[in-house]
């Protein structure tokens, strides 16, 4: 009567994860790009 619903839980936390995801793939890029060129000499 009182039991957690696991399967649930678990769908309705990938759904909120996946955007998460999706933005911090792209930013990584991004980041990691801009710390590369100022690290350049020249």
């Amino acid at each position: 009567m009182f039991g957690t619903d696991w399967g649930a839980t678990m769908a309705a936390s990938t759904l909120f994860m996946l955007p998460v995801l999706l933005v911090f793939v792209v930013l990584q890029n991004r980041v990691t790009g801009g710390l590369t060129a100022g690290a350049v000499k020249g």
